[in-house]
């Protein structure tokens, strides 16, 4: 299996470079670049690299830069880390007005507790602890799936226990969203990508362009095959057509359609014609947040969009959504990608 996969990607290579009209140049293009900027060979083919001039990649930041950057020069308090890879701590330390949701952790509750809180919501998100990139993100129906009422209390019992023994600790109110973003897609949450950085003045404020995520039809997470979209925070609108990151995601040496799509189907609309809703409301809420967790200077929060405003899902300390970011500015700026953003936020530090 492992040989007929590395024979599809030599196969794949040479089938690319000997298309092109100076094949021996195109190698020398790929190789350089890979050795020059750290490009890994599925980057260099699923951005298309080869058409972006060396010139502009000297504002690429590879991932292995970008996490080494982010873990020993911005957020290297590895305790510090350990806050927000712990789900239940950071839903303890953010106030309910953030929050706009009822949550349980099982670790400091007990099953009346949560025999409660499932009476009281039609619809729960189940996550492990520690999870990320939406793994082991569980919605369930509880009146579907018959775990409301006295009668289903002992089929509850042992569901709580289940729960417990997988280290699916944190219970979470579903979250409604707005009718706006809930007409891009109803079937999930669809998250908005806000990061903060602390000034070394010891100011809050949130930077870069924020980085929206609709959930594919059907998809209950919206981290999964997703569409992601760049939005300019001045005035909330999407700039970019969407990546889909179902496409995105392939092997690379597989034949695959574009990545980029300029219309949501399901909502009948062009990406680049929607406007997040409470565009101010979601600056001062990631901010507010980011005072909480003076420990860490990069946070990266996904915010939800309910009809009440934005409601804080969670927060990321080692956020590699830097890396699609990247790549969608790169289609508005000519070739040029993240580097000097990245640098300006360094020095607020």
């Amino acid at each position: 299996m492992g040989i007929a996969r590395e024979w599809q990607k030599l196969k794949a290579m040479g089938c690319f470079f000997a298309k092109k009209q100076n094949p021996v140049f195109a190698v020398y293009d790929y190789i350089h670049k890979k050795k020059k900027y750290g490009i890994r060979t599925d980057v260099y083919f699923k951005l298309g690299l080869d058409s972006i001039p060396f010139a502009n990649l000297a504002s690429y930041v590879s991932y292995d830069e970008y996490v080494d950057i982010i873990e020993n020069k911005i957020n290297n308090d590895l305790e510090a880390q350990k806050i927000l890879r712990d789900k239940g701590t950071t839903l303890r330390r953010l106030p309910a007005h953030l929050l706009k949701r009822e949550f349980l952790d099982l670790r400091y509750c007990d099953f009346e507790d949560f025999y409660s809180f499932v009476n009281r919501h039609k619809k729960i998100v189940v996550k492990v602890y520690n999870s990320a990139m939406g793994n082991q993100v569980n919605v369930i129906d509880t009146e579907r799936e018959q775990l409301t009422g006295e009668a289903n209390k002992e089929k509850l019992e042992k569901v709580f226990a289940d729960y417990q023994k997988n280290a699916l600790y944190i219970i979470e109110e579903y979250i409604h969203q707005h009718h706006e973003w809930s007409r891009i897609n109803p079937d999930c949450v669809n998250t908005i990508r806000v990061h903060t950085v602390k000034s070394s003045e010891g100011k809050y404020e949130a930077c870069w362009h924020w980085f929206a995520r609709f959930g594919r039809k059907g998809e209950s997470i919206d981290m999964r095959n997703a569409f992601v979209v760049l939005v300019d925070p001045e005035n909330g609108r999407i700039i970019t057509d969407a990546l889909d990151e179902g496409i995105g995601r392939r092997e690379w040496f597989l034949p695959r359609e574009s990545p980029m799509k300029e219309m949501n189907e399901a909502a009948n609309v062009r990406f680049k014609d929607i406007v997040v809703p409470f565009k101010d409301e979601i600056k001062a809420v990631v901010e507010e947040a980011a005072a909480l967790f003076p420990e860490i200077k990069l946070i990266g929060w996904d915010v939800a969009l309910t009809e009440d405003g934005p409601a804080i899902v969670e927060g990321n300390g080692c956020p590699v959504a830097f890396t699609p970011i990247q790549q969608l500015y790169a289609t508005i700026s000519g070739g040029v990608f993240y580097r000097e953003e990245l640098e300006n936020v360094m020095k607020k530090i």
